[in-house]
């Protein structure tokens, strides 16, 4: 029984022996962070390099960042760009005249101003007026072919007058006529229009035919726009 015993206390011993032997080695492995290592027979610490320089961290630029919207100095001036020439301003060009400007336009603005009186007279005073520019004369007509209407015949009227230049190609004609009383005087109007012809004069056509009356007159005038001098 002893001698079992013994070989139980001896076993004991020979595992607690075992197990702090087994204890120092892991002490002498595990040294703590920051004590020196042996490295190949160099020695080794914590924030040095192997050939015993200190690393050192990249330095922080303590500039602050640059503004991208800050101005660049000695940054070339734009080359101003010239402004666009103004255009060469075009000399105006008169305007066709209005048509209460015309020739006819103002003879009959002149014929309704003196529609009293007689035909002869009217067709008189209209070829001195200030806008015929051309050598003019009247005369009494009768019922029948008149020039400008080719072969229609203009009836229906008392007196007629005719006032137009005495000599030259120009496109115009004037007339006066003085209706019976009761007459259509409408009618007759648009038997006028109906059957003129602006080109009797052949080399040259008349640009206007105007028609107008004042009671039981009614005024008749083929003419260009305009007149020169």
């Amino acid at each position: 029984m002893k001698k079992i015993l013994s070989l139980i206390l001896a076993l004991t011993m020979i595992l607690s022996l075992a197990a702090c032997g087994a204890s120092g080695d892991a002490e002498e492995n595990d040294a703590p962070a920051g004590e020196e290592e042996i490295v190949d027979d160099e020695t080794v610490t914590d924030g040095e390099t192997e050939e015993g320089e200190v690393e050192e961290e990249p330095a922080v630029d303590d500039q602050p960042a640059a503004d991208p919207n800050a101005p660049v100095e000695n940054e070339p001036a734009t080359p101003e760009v010239p402004a666009d020439p103004q255009p060469e301003q075009q000399p105006e060009q008169e305007a066709p005249a209005a048509s209460g400007d015309t020739v006819a336009a103002q003879l009959q603005k002149a014929f309704e101003g003196m529609a009293n009186a007689s035909a002869l007279d009217i067709a008189t005073a209209l070829s001195t007026h200030e806008v015929i520019k051309f050598g003019a004369g009247a005369m009494p007509v009768e019922p029948g072919l008149l020039s400008g209407f080719d072969n229609y015949e203009v009836t229906g009227f008392q007196e007629g007058a005719v006032f137009m230049p005495m000599i030259g190609s120009i496109a115009f004609v004037g007339y006066i006529f003085t209706l019976e009383d009761g007459a259509d005087v409408n009618a007759f109007m648009e038997n006028l229009k109906a059957n003129c012809n602006p080109r009797w004069n052949i080399c040259v056509a008349a640009e206007e035919t105007r028609v107008a009356s004042v009671g039981n007159k009614v005024f008749f005038v083929m003419s260009p726009l305009t007149l020169e001098g």
